[in-house]
């Protein structure tokens, strides 16, 4: 099932959590896995910033491609930061080597 967010999950820092998703609470009720996914795509978004360890800014949250694992029968629910291809639209793990 492929599901926009409502309000609250347009506004979260990072990719919305399963309560965020339209129509979530008979989504959550009937399957095993929930999987939300998070890119930036307004001029906001893209323009987020955070300051790391360092002090130095870096992007922010919002501003970068998250997956996220939101529900899982028998798993731990995890975030894993992507990188996508603007022209293509194609997601990879920033941690792999492409193929």
């Amino acid at each position: 099932m492929l599901s926009q967010t409502n309000e609250d999950g347009r506004k979260r820092n990072g990719p919305p959590e399963k309560t965020d998703v339209a129509r979530a609470k008979v989504m959550t009720t009937r399957v095993g896995l929930v999987v939300t996914g998070h890119r930036p795509v307004t001029e906001a978004d893209l323009a987020q910033t955070e300051k790391d360890e360092n002090g130095e800014s870096v992007p922010g949250r919002r501003a970068r491609h998250w997956l996220a694992v939101r529900k899982t029968r028998g798993g731990s629910v995890k975030e894993l930061e992507m990188t996508s291809d603007a022209k293509t639209g194609r997601w990879s793990n920033p941690q792999q080597a492409a193929f």
